[in-house]
């Protein structure tokens, strides 16, 4: 693959990941950190890849796909300028002219010629210089804060975050509206936050619940 069709297609694989401020950046479940996230060299293919599972996958293993770690809060205009940036696609290049499969006799195997593996580490080295943690990366916050800010949870706080006539769904993604238009990301769980404060509040005094807040309390946690 020449530089051209690598940034082509760097691009279009970007554009797969959806419009966020940060495209690789995924937490699932409970985790308190985001998914791994790469940059990958096949034969015939290069993209970015987040890891949504443990281990390595076969490929990788066995060297037919080249990877190199990408903070998962870069941002998607760092990450396009990545995509166009003629220092990486250039170490790209060398590693994809010096890249080979072979049959080991068990496996097909990816070899790399000195100079397709001088390139990889050069490219390893540039990228965590100018896109690792002095890059452009976007900024997060616990969904604790986000929510709460400073202050302790109350009805008066919850409230206003999820007014009484809001459904959860409305609220939530009022939040992350709000997150998005200010610029930063969002790790754990909004509704689970809400949910908990609500439970709590509600246990305290269920009657003192309305609107939507009461009929979540009821339906989640009343019978409990």
């Amino acid at each position: 693959m020449k530089k051209a069709e690598m940034s082509a297609k760097l691009l279009a694989a970007l554009r797969e990941f959806g419009d966020s401020l940060a495209p690789l950046h995924v937490m699932l479940g409970n985790e308190l950190e985001p998914r791994p996230a790469y940059l990958f060299l096949g034969e015939d293919e290069v993209g970015f890849r987040v890891a949504y599972s443990d281990g390595t996958p076969e490929a990788v293993w066995n060297g037919r796909v080249r990877e190199w770690s990408l903070h998962p809060r870069l941002s998607a205009d760092a990450l396009r300028r990545l995509a166009e940036d003629d220092r990486v696609l250039s170490l790209l290049e060398r590693v994809a002219a010096g890249l080979s499969v072979e049959w080991d006799g068990s496996n097909r195997v990816g070899r790399l010629s000195p100079d397709a593996a001088a390139a990889e580490e050069e490219l390893g080295d540039l990228l965590e210089r100018e896109y690792g943690l002095d890059g452009d990366l976007v900024p997060s916050y616990d969904a604790d804060e986000v929510v709460w800010g400073m202050n302790v949870p109350s009805r008066e706080k919850l409230a206003e975050v999820w007014p009484p006539e809001k459904s959860l769904d409305e609220a939530v993604s009022a939040l992350e509206e709000m997150a998005r238009s200010e610029g930063f990301l969002v790790r754990g769980d909004l509704e689970r936050v809400l949910l908990d404060a609500l439970e709590s509040l509600g246990d305290e005094d269920p009657d003192a619940l309305t609107g939507e807040h009461r009929r979540e309390y009821e339906a989640r946690f009343a019978a409990a």
